[in-house]
């Protein structure tokens, strides 16, 4: 097995992710997500999707993890950094988060990080303005305001979204 496959299998384990369940894959792409968006790039590239930003390379290796945990099969022994530790640690109690949104996790993990995509991937901060993204996301997702101005504002609190209009030379 891989390198990557180890380390994608230590990371679902520390953020105590599974497959069992079409919700438990959902919240799988969306704390990858969170966790290389927050400095710990494991190498999946996202697209949009129905659901956000999703990456079909992520499902394929975390269904290999999967069948090789099932099977006894070893991946390797890695061991991840205390930073990639406390990381996971922020994503697990950022997704907690979704009872005072009125959300269920699954809900609350897609909010999330189509909040930061549509902000910060899909085109140059200066056009996704915090307006313009709540509006995509009512619009094609129908979350509520006050659900997703309390997700700008969690995000915004792991400086994972900006307020202002950043210029070209800033």
């Amino acid at each position: 097995m891989s390198r990557r496959l180890a380390v994608l299998a230590a990371c679902m384990k520390e953020l105590g992710l599974k497959l069992g369940s079409f919700s438990d894959r959902l919240v799988t792409q969306k704390s990858i997500y969170l966790f290389q968006v927050m400095g710990f790039d494991l190498g999946y590239r996202y697209s949009w999707y129905l659901r956000g930003p999703y990456s079909p390379a992520l499902t394929a290796d975390a269904f290999k993890v999967a069948e090789a945990e099932a099977n006894d099969i070893d991946l390797g022994s890695v061991q991840l950094t205390a930073d990639a530790r406390e990381t996971a640690r922020r994503i697990t109690e950022l997704l907690e988060k979704h009872r005072e949104a009125g959300l269920d996790k699954p809900q609350w993990a897609e909010l999330l990080a189509s909040m930061h995509y549509l902000r910060h991937v899909v085109a140059s901060p200066s056009k996704m303005t915090k307006s313009s993204v709540i509006e995509r996301l009512r619009r094609e997702k129908g979350f509520e305001r006050e659900q997703m101005d309390y997700a700008w504002a969690t995000l915004d609190e792991l400086g994972l979204v900006q307020n202002k209009v950043l210029s070209r030379n800033e």
